[in-house]
């Protein structure tokens, strides 16, 4: 059966080859890094941080019948803060027209842009190659919704999802070649890996005056705000869910950015606390959803069928036990499709 939970100490190796799939600035390759993500992680979620908007949240779903960590997401309580300010491109339009010429042009225009105060951040997400097209991406990035929902107090409320864009065979992005590189001397990898640690380098760096996206050949302007192939269904998926596109850039690489208050986020309206019930049934028009419960630190959540009547839920005894939970306790429960 399918389990999604907080990570733990535990789960070091097998967060540490899904990062070789990813290796973004959320999720580097590096186990010592992991490492310490992990320990913050068990810290958050223990409730141990005098700052909440700290906090970092790593959960993993596993296949507890194997054991197998198939996959896993994370929120950062608040992305940008002035010891690490989250900086992006807004995205303008300017509109020229010449008389004489009888011309007019619609230019795209980037401005850097930095906060010291973010949005709770949406990332991490990462599904092992295997286990991909099999109904794990849906749950596994709404399971963050759901715990926010759940923990209003820990997070901004406005959420941030940004999206990887087209890279190049070689792992390169063509915008960061066409400038950041010309700026920095850095090359796209060592300029995400320096990010990692420090971002001073973008605001010192990075010319302040707005960038016509019109002097980039046209294979950069092409990739300009989109998303990788392998990110096409998770756009889909916050899209549905309520987010929507910013006009903001990541500086390095032009992924999109994707965010909404929370008042917007449409599974939040259909967050609820139940009382458990045991029950063989199997509705036919039910549907699946998300059913979570919390013990001390731990938490966890399962896929099943919301057959809920007035303010119970009924359960199948493997859905009960996987959860580890008895008749009349409290879970909570959120639908996955809208």
């Amino acid at each position: 059966m399918l389990v999604i939970r907080n990570a733990e100490t535990r789960d070091l190796e097998a967060l540490v080859k899904l990062a070789a799939i990813l290796n973004s600035v959320n999720f580097p390759n590096q186990p010592d890094v992991l490492k310490e993500q992990l320990e913050l992680s068990e810290t958050s979620f223990a409730g141990r941080i005098k700052d909440p908007y700290e906090g970092h949240y790593i959960f993993v779903a596993e296949d507890t019948e194997g054991g197998e960590i198939l996959g896993s997401s994370m929120i950062f309580s608040r992305h940008g803060s002035p010891l690490a300010p989250h900086y992006y491109f807004e995205v303008l339009f300017e509109e020229r027209y010449s008389h004489t010429l009888k011309k007019g042009f619609k230019h795209q225009i980037l401005r850097l842009r930095s906060n010291e105060d973010g949005p709770t951040e949406l990332g991490g997400f990462v599904i092992h190659p295997h286990a991909r097209g099999k109904g794990l991406g849906r749950p596994l990035s709404y399971v963050r919704l759901m715990y926010i929902g759940l923990h209003r107090e820990k997070f901004k409320e406005r959420i941030l999802a940004e999206l990887l864009p087209p890279l190049t065979e070689e792992g390169k992005s063509l915008l960061w070649e066409a400038y950041g590189n010309k700026f920095t001397a850095l090359s796209y990898k060592e300029a995400d890996y320096l990010s990692r640690k420090n971002k001073e380098f973008i605001g010192a760096l990075f010319p302040q005056h707005d960038v016509y996206t019109c002097l980039f050949p046209p294979e950069v302007q092409e990739v300009i705000g989109e998303v990788g192939k392998d990110t096409v269904s998770v756009k889909a998926m916050l899209e549905e869910a309520g987010l929507r596109y910013l006009n903001q850039l990541d500086p390095f690489d032009g992924g999109p950015h994707f965010g909404a208050h929370l008042e917007d986020i449409r599974p939040l309206k259909e967050l609820k606390i139940l009382s458990a019930r045991m029950d063989t049934r199997k509705p036919a028009s039910a549907p699946k959803g998300l059913v979570a419960v919390e013990k001390g630190h731990n938490f966890k959540t399962i896929v099943t069928v919301l057959h809920i009547e007035n303010d119970e839920i009924f359960l199948e005894p493997e859905s009960m036990k996987a959860l580890d939970i008895a008749p009349l306790e409290k879970v909570a429960s959120m639908p996955l499709k809208m």
